[in-house]
């Protein structure tokens, strides 16, 4: 009896703890759905707002709430902006196609070189297309079985080889997005300078939407790489990914 007074105990306890969880989990569902909406209707400065208080409220980062933040920053024709919320959606889910898309289309528009195109076509593997990857992987094992014994052995240790390759570059390309937490986009036409601050030299002028990655902060300051190009950049020019 003592044992189970104790175990409902327990169960209250974790219903009065997740109850309020609970019921923010449901208010930042509906407020979703409603700025959804708005969206939807074109109303791009309401649904960004609604979306932007969302962001304030939520707990933990979200794929879909950054891509429909960027989405509505490039219909309000703030590109720079919306390629901060792509690029932080893509943290969350690199592999996913339309995510892709829509930032080659903003690069474009800030005529920016896509730089990620040497890998880009690890990026426009739509979901689906596992399914025929793994009947290609079942259907070369089926041939395997039937090679000689010497040759299996061969073809076996080649497709192991072949697969840690695979392994290892998808393994360098993820850590290539997740390590981009220093790294930053230019807002607007920004100069670069030789110190922090604005009396030291001018080394370069920054486009919009330009990439940088932060290697030292001081102050109001970073010094960040563009390019081939070290300086400093004051942090009101620039939004974190």
């Amino acid at each position: 009896m003592g044992l189970k007074r104790i175990v409902l105990g327990m169960v209250i306890v974790l219903l009065c703890v997740a109850a309020p969880a609970l019921a923010r989990s449901a208010d930042i569902e509906a407020d979703f759905i409603s700025a959804n909406a708005l969206y939807s209707a074109g109303d791009y400065k309401g649904a960004l707002k609604a979306y932007l208080d969302i962001e304030s409220r939520l707990p933990v980062p979200s794929f879909g709430l950054y891509f429909n933040i960027g989405n509505t920053y490039f219909k309000l024709n703030n590109y720079p902006k919306a390629l901060v919320y792509y690029l932080r959606a893509r943290r969350l889910h690199p592999f996913n196609r339309d995510l892709q898309y829509n930032i080659r289309i903003t690069h474009r528009q800030l005529e920016i070189k896509d730089e990620t195109s040497w890998f880009s076509f690890v990026w426009m593997i739509p979901t689906y297309d596992w399914a025929l990857a793994a009947t290609v992987i079942f259907w070369t094992m089926l041939f395997i079985g039937f090679l000689p014994i010497s040759q299996i052995k061969k073809t076996f240790f080649v497709s192991i080889m072949i697969f840690l390759l695979m392994l290892s570059l998808l393994g360098s390309l993820y850590s290539y997005i997740m390590n981009s937490a220093n790294s930053y986009v230019v807002l607007h036409k920004s100069r670069l300078f030789s110190g922090p601050s604005y009396k030291e030299s001018e080394i370069a002028i920054l486009r919009p939407g330009v990439d940088i990655v932060e290697l030292k902060a001081l102050g109001n300051w970073i010094k960040v790489k563009a390019h081939n190009v070290t300086g400093w950049i004051n942090l009101k020019d620039v939004e974190k990914i």
